[in-house]
């Protein structure tokens, strides 16, 4: 999915993890994905297109629950908009045991985000994307680091799915899925 002029990679991202990992659960590939406009327009938590966090996505859908994409397919405008068929909402589906992988944010390491991706499935990685990004087309990405302060914040703007990870002539990576462009 290509999110458009929407600041919605986090609703994006962490609705994406949280259908891999329902359909990892459900061992059922094909089950229909989670809508991403329902959490994205409905959720009191975010602030729409104008951005948000994934962990309160998370929160949300534990909270209301998610419904299928069939509900409400992807848009970046309009309102809290729901189209189901009679006896769809009977179900939602509820997100639990959301966290940050570290328990507490900046608390993550590699071999916990590596672990956490076999044992569970995609997870949400955010970073601050360098504007040479947009010129990617291909290999193994690579930028300046981001500079942390001291406070133990990192400044980010950008969510994606993390689904895999390797190594390639000694160079670690990760394998993302990304919403932008």
């Amino acid at each position: 999915i290509d999110q458009g002029d929407c600041g919605s990679c986090y609703a994006v991202a962490t609705t994406r993890m949280l259908t891999a990992r329902h359909r990892i659960r459900q061992a059922d590939p094909f089950a229909e994905s989670f809508s991403i406009s329902f959490p994205l327009h409905c959720s009191e938590y975010n602030q729409g297109c104008d951005g948000g966090y994934a962990f309160l996505v998370s929160r949300w859908s534990q909270d209301v629950g998610l419904v299928p994409k069939s509900c409400a397919s992807y848009r970046t405008s309009g309102g809290c908009e729901l189209r189901c068929s009679p006896g769809t909402l009977d179900r939602r589906w509820r997100a639990d045991n959301h966290r940050y992988v570290g328990g507490y944010y900046g608390g993550s390491t590699e071999h916990e985000m590596m672990r956490e991706l076999v044992e569970n499935g995609p997870l949400v990685a955010s970073f601050e994307p360098k504007n040479d990004i947009m010129y990617y087309n291909g290999g193994i990405y690579s930028s300046l680091a981001n500079q942390r302060s001291d406070s133990g914040w990192e400044r980010v703007d950008h969510a994606v799915l993390l689904v895999g990870y390797g190594e390639e002539r000694g160079k670690k990576y990760w394998i993302l899925q990304n919403s932008r462009g």
